[in-house]
């Protein structure tokens, strides 16, 4: 970040005279480099300055956080439409630097786990259910179904959740943005939540009646489809813990010998 700063300077400093108000074909390309070094700068001074304030923020503080997340998630959504779609002419003119942030701004994303508020208590004494929310970005490819290998990762961390609650019914439900057609997203949405279930089962003893999966396509959105930003949100796998009765969820008994029939 430095070195591009010093590169600004140094290219102000060759061009004076466009600061003076000669504006020939050298000093105003001088200026598009200028310009485009300094708005990296900027670039790179945001997404160090959100990734740090997401690592200070203590985790305790549930609102802070979850806010710092979001942040990053939309860093992450800027970042990734540059790579796909390429960089704006501002950030270009070879000098785009987002993609050395890239990968330590996914990572962080990929393995975030956000806090849970302590699940309040009713009078009648039973705990209520808990929906642990988590980003198709850090699971699939776009479009894809199958579970990116990096995804185990973020996986654990809501197993250790579900393996909190054991005999509670798990809850899996996909949820995609409304881009295309409406069939074909709630087919897919029904394809992720299959596809956490059934790495669920491979990776756990959690009973195969405790699982039901789900998929809503783009209905349930929970932020604008307007916007890039607003889609990578509603684009998630949500795993609802919902308290079932004493043993409805219980892994069943295998059969043996002695219970076979002639």
């Amino acid at each position: 970040m430095t070195s591009i700063y010093l590169w600004f300077l140094r290219c102000r400093k060759r061009n004076r005279n466009y600061f003076i108000g000669s504006y020939d074909e050298n000093s105003t390309s001088s200026l598009a480099l200028a310009s485009s070094a300094w708005n990296n700068l900027r670039l790179l001074r945001q997404i160090r300055s959100d990734l740090q304030h997401y690592q200070v923020v203590d985790v305790k503080d549930n609102s802070a956080k979850v806010q710092a997340y979001h942040q990053l998630k939309l860093d992450g959504t800027l970042l990734e439409k540059y790579q796909r779609d390429g960089e704006p002419v501002r950030l270009g003119l070879g000098l785009y630097s987002g993609d050395r942030l890239y990968t330590p701004l996914m990572d962080v994303i990929n393995h975030a786990v956000l806090p849970v508020s302590p699940l309040p208590v009713p009078k009648s004494g039973k705990p209520l259910p808990q929906t642990l929310n988590l980003s198709s970005m850090s699971l699939f490819d776009v479009g894809q179904s199958r579970l990116k290998p990096e995804a185990a990762k973020v996986l654990v961390n809501a197993l250790i959740d579900i393996k909190a609650k054991p005999g509670w019914r798990v809850v899996i439900t996909g949820h995609t943005d409304s881009t295309g057609d409406a069939a074909k997203n709630s087919v897919l949405s029904l394809a992720r939540a299959k596809a956490v279930r059934d790495w669920i089962l491979q990776t756990s003893d959690v009973s195969p009646a405790c699982l039901v999966v789900k998929g809503e396509g783009a209905t349930r959105p929970i932020a604008t489809n307007t916007t890039a930003a607003g889609r990578a949100v509603n684009r998630r796998v949500e795993i609802s813990l919902m308290p079932s009765n004493v043993g409805a969820c219980q892994r069943p008994q295998r059969e043996t010998n002695d219970n076979l029939g002639p």
